[in-house]
């Protein structure tokens, strides 16, 4: 032990995300690039989280965590959460530093981000409901028809719920004592040793996580430059 810090592994935050996907009538274009076609930024009525707070995105092919019964011809929207209340951690195994981390992603540990993906489900299905996706729009395959009920959603939600891929968080930028780094970017209590990735994040931003993470790194050669 060189210093005891308690934050550190702590705080790992991640947007959570669940699928909805529809069998088309029509061919689906091959992507070209990603397959992100659209994206959809909106606010919940959750006063306690920042706005905006949800993310879709309309993918040109299947992206589900479920593989069963998919249509040859369907399209994905991914019901995404910008600001979830849940947490995870990261811990050692053991004392040995080549054996694999204790990885915990606490997605949906808080009841609230169940609830919030339920909303945004509704909401896309608000969407795919209009009279412009008419010509495309077989049917809903996932959640499915038959999944009407709340109760009916949070479940499919549980089963389905997958990382947004931006883990942030288990390095915390701080003055508390759960701080990890401090505004400097240095680490609380060592000299000479500085963190300058998504870790250092207190919580995840309203979207992807590759701009801040480089803007991170560009304050960091500041800081560093600025000492010599």
């Amino acid at each position: 032990m060189v210093r005891n810090l308690p934050g550190v592994g702590r705080n790992l935050r991640d947007h959570v995300a669940s699928p909805v996907v529809w069998e088309s009538r029509l061919t689906v274009p091959t992507p070209q690039m990603t397959g992100i076609e659209a994206q959809l930024i909106t606010d919940s009525a959750d006063a306690e989280t920042v706005k905006p707070d949800r993310q879709a995105v309309f993918i040109s092919f299947v992206y589900s965590t479920i593989t069963e019964n998919l249509p040859e011809q369907s399209f994905t929207a991914l019901a995404i959460l910008l600001h979830p209340h849940s947490q995870g951690q990261v811990r050692l195994r053991s004392a040995n530093p080549t054996d694999a981390l204790l990885i915990d992603p606490g997605i949906l540990s808080d009841p609230r981000d169940t609830e919030a993906l339920v909303d945004h489900l509704e909401l896309l299905r608000n969407v795919a409901g209009q009279p412009a996706l008419d010509k495309w729009i077989k049917g809903e395959v996932y959640p499915g028809p038959d999944r009407v009920s709340r109760e009916a959603l949070r479940e499919y939600v549980r089963a389905t719920a997958d990382s947004g891929h931006h883990q942030v968080g288990t390095a915390r930028i701080g003055t508390d004592p759960l701080a990890v780094v401090d505004p400097q970017l240095l680490v609380h209590g060592l000299t000479g040793l500085r963190i300058a990735d998504a870790s250092v994040m207190p919580a995840t931003p309203a979207g992807n996580t590759a701009a801040p993470t480089l803007m991170i790194g560009e304050r960091a050669a500041d800081l560093i430059l600025g000492t010599r």
